[in-house]
């Protein structure tokens, strides 16, 4: 059986985290198993962190706050390339003739 907080997040739902960070989760999964309270799987955008927490917790608006909008991608980070003295490429690791 479905309780209330389950039927006020669903899958692709997304919240910002309330914390210095204000990171954002999109909810992933749902979770009901009889007798225990309504779970869900978050996932942080632009990451592979992924937390369960109640339902109940995810609305708590001490916490987290619903949102409609995706942030801005962040771009992979890339190693930086260098050039050496002959011009050539070489990694941020050193000289490829070391």
């Amino acid at each position: 059986m479905l309780n209330k907080a389950s039927k006020q997040v669903k899958v692709g739902d997304l919240f910002v985290e309330l914390d210095i960070t204000k990171s954002t989760w999109e909810v992933v999964g749902i979770l009901e198993i009889p007798s225990l309270p309504t779970h869900v799987r978050i996932k942080k955008l632009g990451r592979q962190e992924v937390r369960l927490t109640s339902a109940s917790a995810l609305l708590d608006k001490a916490f987290y706050k619903r949102t409609d909008e995706r942030p801005l991608a962040v771009p992979a980070m890339q190693p930086e390339l260098k050039k050496d003295r002959g011009d050539r490429i070489s990694s941020l690791f050193g000289n490829a003739n070391q």
